[in-house]
């Protein structure tokens, strides 16, 4: 059985796309019954050099796409928003199949494709939107729909993790790490989006809804980078027998949703503190499953390419649409919560003098936080003193009433914010 599919982009992943169907078709043919035969791809430049993909089938015209009935299912790896999101609808409206491995088009525009998949009877597919080749979202609809989701707490950007790695394991300071990330290809050359959260704030509003069944909007998810961590940071935590992560973490507790994405510190037996370098993991706590992780590579031109061709073929043999009734309607709305429970780490330089550390104390005290653990590491120098702090776990908005009350003080400077996950 041949099917015909076009793709949308030739960069990294489209290219990877081709080269597995390429490599693989026969086997994909002997294994499914399916001969997936690429018709068309979608590039802006005829004239660019994209080795692996073959030039014939190269072509600067949307609407020839359109106008090919035997075109059954088209996969876009454009990445951004437009022209991505009204490709999609046209091809939704069409009545062919639509995967996607662009998660701010899905994550800002859920309801919108899913509906126009609804209504005209053909499906939408998103599995690499998140976490590379880790097939978490197959995970999360399938295997685990008899579950109920608790929790969902994962790295989920290869670039922020690799830049993480380096300052851990080879005590580099940000921007040295950041630098090397950018030399090997894995930051941007604006590396915004990933050091600044927002990739991953994108991919956890596409897990979370999954996750709890509730649509979690992108504007709802707290959200804090990777850029104010420093080797010293790294050096303290690991001291104190923790790692840091960048974090995205969506928990339903009481009917409430709390999604956020920040730097976090985890006991260094925490099996998300074994995940380094590019690679990127999952973990799910579920009520009958119970604490699992999934792990594997989250970027690059293979690992994507593999989710796409996955998705591609599940599509091209699947009769029945799944349908996600969280975005088509009938479900509750999620009730996002601003407030949560952790610990918090806080680096600080105070004035070494007496009463300076009492005065702290009262003030977390006041408002309800108690601390655990006090640390001056290192000698007094110009009168001044270094002074780590680690709370019980606490409520987030407690923490922030006595943080704003601590920076008033003219004795203490704090310097770093991080929170814990015990």
């Amino acid at each position: 059985m041949k099917k015909r599919i076009a793709l949308l982009g030739a960069g990294t992943v489209g290219a990877g796309v081709c080269r597995l169907l390429a490599e693989n078709g026969d086997m994909i043919l002997d294994n499914n019954g399916v001969e997936i035969e690429i018709a068309a791809i979608l590039v802006r430049d005829l004239n660019k050099e994209r080795p692996g993909v073959p030039k014939e089938l190269l072509t600067d015209d949307f609407e020839k796409i359109m106008a090919d009935d035997s075109i059954v299912l088209v996969a876009e790896a454009m990445g951004g928003v437009h022209p991505a999101l009204e490709y999609a609808l046209r091809v939704l409206k069409a009545g062919k199949c639509f995967v996607t491995a662009n998660k701010e088009l899905l994550s800002q525009h859920f309801e919108e494709l899913e509906r126009t998949a609804f209504e005209h009877g053909t499906g939408l597919y998103f599995e690499p939107s998140v976490a590379g080749a880790v097939p978490v979202i197959k995970a999360l609809t399938d295997s685990l729909a008899a579950n109920r989701i608790y929790s969902v707490m994962g790295i989920i950007n290869g670039t922020t993790n690799y830049i993480l790695s380096k300052m851990s394991e080879e005590n580099m300071g940000y921007a040295e790490a950041l630098a090397e990330a950018t030399e090997l290809g894995y930051a941007e050359p604006d590396p915004t989006n990933d050091v600044e959260g927002y990739d991953a704030r994108f991919k956890l509003s596409i897990l979370s809804s999954l996750a709890f069944d509730r649509r979690v909007y992108v504007k709802d998810i707290f959200c804090e980078g990777i850029t104010a961590i420093t080797a010293d940071d790294m050096r303290v935590a690991k001291d104190m027998g923790y790692g840091i992560k960048l974090l995205a973490i969506g928990k339903m507790e009481d009917d409430k949703i709390q999604v956020r994405v920040h730097p976090t510190m985890l006991p260094l037996s925490h099996p998300l503190c074994s995940v380094n370098g590019s690679f990127n993991a999952v973990f799910v706590n579920a009520s009958a499953a119970g604490e699992m992780m999934f792990y594997g590579r989250g970027a690059g031109d293979m690992p994507t390419a593999s989710a796409m061709a996955g998705d591609i073929l599940h599509a091209l043999m699947q009769e029945t649409r799944r349908r996600y009734p969280f975005v088509l309607g009938g479900v509750p709305a999620a009730q996002i919560t601003d407030d949560w429970n952790s610990a918090f780490f806080l680096s600080s330089v105070a004035q070494d003098e007496p009463l300076v550390l009492a005065r702290v104390a009262n003030i977390f005290g006041k408002h309800g936080v108690s601390l655990k653990t006090v640390l001056q590491p290192g000698e007094a120098s110009d009168g001044c003193t270094r002074v780590i702090l680690i709370t019980h776990i606490t409520s987030e908005l407690k923490f922030r009433k006595a943080l704003e009350e601590l920076k008033e003080l003219d004795c203490i400077e704090v310097r770093n914010i991080i929170r814990v996950e015990e």
